[in-house]
């Protein structure tokens, strides 16, 4: 068995982390392949050892670990990409929506995940192409996909598309466009409906729009969407799960699901409202 490790050392808790993991898989036949940014600041004690190396290539790994916040496991998702391997996140970030493991249960998590005593969920993954081939990098979201205005231009006018009939013409600062995973993200910030993981539908949420009667929206993920956008700056901001850069106005947007999907470990018993109720305080009562 191979277990990918990936993560980045801007956090001193994660290398101890990492050490920790090695250490469970010590004695126990697992090869650990870790991305290099932890890598090279592991102890050489670690480095020396016959099954940990530094992770050269995601084949032939069996699952991976994402030690850090949502924002690590983004980024890993992203590295992985197309791959389908499944990843288990330890949080060691203050949310940690996506990330199913805490520290406290890490030694555990690892038993669970070399044992097969987890559940696998495939999670719905957005992909953007754009008229003129302008977009650089990656153009997969596993959260959401956004246009937004620049920071001091003008609100920006979007022509939405769905499933070849006009949606609306939004007049705000941006759209979202979110899987069932990103809907506790920036969706949600902006007054977007939850949707449970397994749900096949994505939601269109408008940023700070300039209509009362406008509204979020889901729509079958089935649906291919099609943006216009127009700004008086000439151009605006694309966001992909947090990546951001600028495009022309002229630059048309088409968004569908990909033909893949991440798929998320959770340890046996792990449960979307529950973790609702214990990350978003769902449903709390706080009156005295």
């Amino acid at each position: 068995m191979q277990i990918g490790i990936l993560g980045n050392n801007y956090r001193d808790t994660t290398l101890l982390i990492v050490e920790r993991i090695i250490n469970r898989l010590e004695g126990r036949g697992v090869q650990v392949n870790i991305c290099p940014e932890i890598y090279t600041g592991l102890p050489d004690r670690y480095r020396s050892q016959s099954h940990v190396s530094e992770l050269k290539a995601f084949v032939g790994n069996d699952a991976f670990l994402s030690v850090g916040g949502d924002g690590t496991f983004l980024t890993s998702a992203a590295l992985i990409g197309n791959r389908e391997i499944p990843i288990l996140g330890v949080n060691t970030g203050r949310l940690g929506f996506l990330s199913d493991s805490s520290i406290e249960q890490l030694e555990q998590s690892v038993d669970d995940l070399i044992a097969g005593n987890v559940e696998i969920e495939r999670r719905s993954v957005l992909h953007v192409v754009s008229s003129d081939s302008s977009i650089k990098g990656r153009r997969y979201a596993l959260n959401e996909i956004a246009v937004l205005k620049q920071d001091h231009a003008s609100m920006i006018s979007v022509e939405a598309t769905v499933d070849g009939r006009l949606l609306n013409i939004y007049q705000a600062d941006g759209l979202i466009i979110s899987t069932p995973t990103g809907s506790t993200a920036y969706n949600l910030s902006v007054g977007g409906p939850l949707l449970v993981p397994e749900s096949p539908s994505f939601v269109i949420s408008p940023v700070a729009t300039h209509s009362l009667t406008v509204r979020p929206l889901v729509i079958p993920d089935t649906w291919r969407i099609h943006l216009r956008i127009g700004s008086r700056s000439g151009n605006y901001l694309i966001s992909i799960d947090g990546r951001s850069q600028t495009l022309q106005q002229l630059t048309e947007l088409t968004i569908e699901r990909a033909r893949y999907d991440v798929l998320v470990v959770h340890t046996k018993g792990s449960d979307f409202m529950d973790t609702l109720r214990k990350k978003l305080l769902w449903g709390s009562d706080t009156r005295n």
